[in-house]
């Protein structure tokens, strides 16, 4: 049978263990969605650089096409400053797509430290209140059944961690 006084320290184990789960939680969907946005950021990427070199091939095509000399002068210069424009664009592709990646790394982290500080702060603002009913444990009799009580919950609350 439970000792009354020991459902106190329990039930605070039991709230910092769901709280420290749920911050992980969401830690978890964070990174999940930092690898997504990775992964969609590089396929964008490579996407527009394909389509950047069809166009480049067909400015290339075009202008041979009309006969103009493609080695030399204005027309290498815009085939030039073409190629530039594109990388710089695919770059920036990359660059908004680590960026979303940033701040999912950030609110994934953020929730690993809510996380602990959820559970620290649930076991310190119940602490007193659950020494003050383990204070009331009067034989040791009792006093070593809420031990054994509180150890098995806070076993069972490890094992949910792991």
């Amino acid at each position: 049978m439970c000792n009354q006084q020991a459902l106190g320290p329990i039930s605070t184990i039991f709230q910092a263990t769901t709280a420290f789960m749920s911050g992980q939680a969401q830690a978890s969907i964070a990174k999940a969605n930092e690898r997504a946005v990775l992964q969609a950021g590089y396929a964008n990427e490579l996407t527009f650089r394909d389509q950047a070199r069809a166009k480049l091939a067909s400015q290339v095509n075009e202008l041979g096409g009309r006969g103009v000399s493609i080695s030399t002068g204005t027309p290498l210069e815009l085939l030039r400053a073409s190629a530039q424009n594109q990388e710089m664009d695919a770059l920036a592709i990359r660059k908004d797509a680590q960026q979303k990646a940033n701040n999912f790394l950030a609110q994934a982290h953020g929730a690993q430290v809510g996380a602990w500080t959820s559970a620290a702060g649930t076991i310190l603002g119940n602490a007193k209140s659950d020494l003050a009913d383990l204070g009331k444990i009067g034989d040791s009799a009792s006093a070593t059944q809420a031990a054994g009580t509180i150890t098995d919950a806070t076993g069972s609350a490890a094992a949910m961690l792991a």
